[in-house]
């Protein structure tokens, strides 16, 4: 399922930040949603969720697949991106941030914690979503990735929106400053 998921959220967005390089799995696998006929990406991810979600879980018991199992989450992400649903997305991230944290990958723990503010402020946990972007915050400055940096500031920006627009503005512009010496043209634009 990393693959196929791997595959689908590349046909979504290509230019979407991700952590996985996934470069010499994906080589030798053909993409169905490349074929004449083949499925709708998200149409896929829409009909598979829940089989990745337990595919997820399962592997979360596993103590040699936590590379998988965040890599897993993120490339899942794309769909719900698009269809929120809430209670598997919340649940995909966080399965895929605390299997990043046990395989020492600060820049995935970062991206996956920030991406679980999302669900979290829909599902109106506001305070759970601010402890996951000042984790977030304090792995994306370990991980010292330019990228993965701006959009924790980013997400933070959108965090202090609600409450505080000062605050969101200094997020806001240390993603565009960190976007940029990045040369992350997208990641500015944003």
């Amino acid at each position: 399922y990393l693959a196929l998921t791997a595959l689908a959220d590349r046909a979504v967005r290509l230019d979407r930040l991700r952590i996985a390089d996934l470069t010499r799995l994906l080589a030798d696998v053909a993409d169905p949603f490349a074929s004449e006929g083949g499925p709708e990406p998200l149409d896929w991810l829409e009909a598979e969720h829940h089989t990745i979600l337990g595919v997820l879980r399962a592997a979360a018991r596993e103590e040699t697949l936590h590379t998988e199992v965040w890599q897993l989450a993120e490339a899942l992400t794309a769909l719900f991106l698009h269809h929120r649903h809430l209670g598997p997305w919340r649940e995909s991230l966080e399965l895929g941030a605390t299997a990043a944290a046990e395989a020492m990958v600060p820049a995935a723990e970062a991206r996956l914690r920030s991406l679980l503010s999302r669900p979290l402020m829909d599902l109106g946990e506001y305070e759970a979503a601010r402890r996951e972007l000042d984790t977030a915050l304090a792995c994306a400055e370990v991980s010292d990735h330019l990228v993965v940096r701006a959009s924790v500031q980013e997400f933070s920006g959108r965090y202090w929106d609600r409450i505080d627009p000062s605050r969101a503005m200094a997020a806001y512009r240390s993603a565009l400053e960190l976007n940029t010496a990045a040369e992350e043209d997208r990641g500015a634009a944003i």
